[in-house]
């Protein structure tokens, strides 16, 4: 799947929406391609949703019926699309099932079946999108394109939502293709989450996108791209990109390094990565480790009376983390900017005797102690 280098990709493509769940479930846009690949009638624009939804009424209720364990996040429930089909199948012909969902998108008060209908439709025009605007898969006249074609020839597991190797490898080149830097970025930091054990690397990911690729959009919005990573993270899931450890498996690696543009995105996402890793995570992480030890010894001086009216001489905090005047400067100043809005701090260069040691300066003005108006939790 050879991408053509053109200015339009100076910046790795990516989905700036998705919706969860129903963008989840890959194996969907299968389906939508083997509708089209059916339909014995050219479709217009708007008859693709409601033609598409009466097909997947039928597909997924004679899937329930086969098998009990047929589940995916993102796809009506059993109990849903049993309703929805004996609701629809009491209409005698197919125009008069059309215009029973018609009726049911138009109206405001529905019954608990109609909002079944209502739910499962929104569900099949998502599949529809997914296929058609975000993977390409399908064009604008409604006819597959040739990843339509190449998918639909692939022998899958007869309706099964599970994906077959050839089907994960055509996956993962269309959502490289189109989503390149969220999705590829986020197998990354998955990786960071295994390796150093966070527990949330949302922030290091919004941070990452931000710093690096200035991709401001998602700063005013991070409850969507969180749901935009549940979606991602379920793709990662079922093509079984990542291996135990949470590394790309070799043969995708292999796959983004097999044609000229991606290779040159991997390539420069990979060392803007390595540089965050090394110039912003670490120096976050040894700045963090810094702070606790900082406020422990702080705490420690108090237990121990050497405070002199709860102000707490830097010297001797600086003994016990035992790095350079200048380290602890700096550390002391981060520190104060990182902490002065959640606690009150107070310094003081005021001594009771003679103290010749060289002051720190914070903010431009000399300190030598410093205070927390209230007991640290």
């Amino acid at each position: 799947m050879e991408i053509k280098d053109t200015s339009d990709y100076l910046l790795p493509p990516f989905f700036e929406s998705l919706h969860r769940p129903f963008h989840q479930p890959l194996k969907s846009t299968r389906w939508v391609c083997e509708f089209m690949n059916s339909s014995k009638k050219v479709l217009r624009a708007s008859e693709v949703n409601i033609e598409f939804y009466l097909f997947l009424v039928n597909k997924l209720h004679s899937e329930y019926n086969r098998n009990t364990n047929f589940e995916l996040s993102g796809l009506s429930s059993r109990s849903a699309i049993f309703a929805v089909f004996n609701y629809l199948h009491e209409q005698k012909s197919k125009q008069e099932k059309i215009n029973l969902i018609i009726d049911t998108l138009r109206c405001n008060n529905r019954n608990d079946v109609q909002k079944q209908i209502y739910s499962s439709y929104k569900a099949a025009s998502y599949y529809v999108n997914l296929a058609k605007e975000k993977l390409n898969l399908v064009n604008s006249t409604s006819k597959l394109t040739q990843y339509g074609k190449e998918l639909v020839l692939i022998r899958t597991q007869r309706h099964s939502t599970n994906l077959t190797k050839a089907e994960k490898v055509l996956y993962f080149k269309l959502l490289v293709k189109n989503d390149f830097l969220l999705f590829i970025s986020l197998c990354l930091f998955k990786k960071l989450e295994f390796k150093f054990n966070v527990e949330n690397i949302e922030n290091l990911y919004f941070d990452f996108i931000d710093h690096f690729y200035g991709i401001k959009h998602f700063n005013y919005n991070r409850r969507s791209l969180s749901n935009y990573n549940i979606v991602r993270e379920a793709w990662i899931s079922q093509i079984q990109i990542l291996t135990k450890t949470n590394q790309i498996k070799s043969e995708f690696v292999k796959i983004l390094k097999s044609d000229p543009v991606t290779s040159k995105w991997f390539n420069d996402l990979h060392l803007n990565f390595t540089t965050y890793i090394n110039e912003n995570f670490k120096n976050d992480r040894s700045f963090e480790s810094k702070k606790l030890d900082f406020i422990r010894f702080y705490e420690k001086c108090i237990d121990e009376k050497k405070d002199v009216k709860g102000f707490v001489n830097l010297y001797d905090i600086k003994e016990n983390i035992r790095i350079s005047y200048v380290k602890f400067n700096e550390f002391v100043s981060k520190f104060y900017e990182d902490e002065k809005s959640k606690r009150h701090i107070f310094f003081s260069n005021i001594v009771s005797s003679i103290d010749g040691r060289k002051r720190f300066i914070v903010r431009g003005r000399p300190v030598l102690k410093i205070k927390f108006k209230h007991e640290i939790k």
